[in-house]
């Protein structure tokens, strides 16, 4: 058995090696989804639009080969929960709610994400 050790594993460009047919989320979220949200951290995410309260579209840096891809979410409020609008997902971007015990949409400051499936 041979073993491989490296600190730092890059593509021939010299950047972040692509991941692809593997079971990795090819991209992850957390963002501050109250008042002007912002993302604190990412990879594989370009942007996120505030559609209205509670509505967020998280934009891929790179598309997934079609629309049937698993996406997971969550958010830091117990009490709330995490929807994913199936029908507005897209290679490039999918959409997520959050909501309260009544199940009206709410913001929420913490808000997790991440996309599983192959990339175009």
């Amino acid at each position: 058995m041979s073993t491989l050790r490296a600190d730092t594993i890059q593509n021939t460009s010299g950047g972040a090696v692509t991941l692809t047919n593997q079971s990795a989320a090819k991209a992850w979220i957390k963002y501050n989804g109250t008042g002007t949200i912002a993302i604190s951290g990412s990879a594989g995410v370009s942007s996120i639009t505030d559609e209205t309260t509670g509505t967020t579209t998280i934009s891929v840096t790179n598309s997934f080969s079609d629309a049937n891809y698993s996406t997971v979410a969550t958010c830091s409020d117990t009490a709330a929960h995490i929807q994913i609008v199936d029908a507005n997902q897209v290679a490039g971007s999918y959409r997520q709610r959050t909501l309260d015990g009544g199940l009206s949409l709410v913001d929420d400051p913490a808000v997790y994400g991440n996309a599983h499936g192959d990339l175009a």
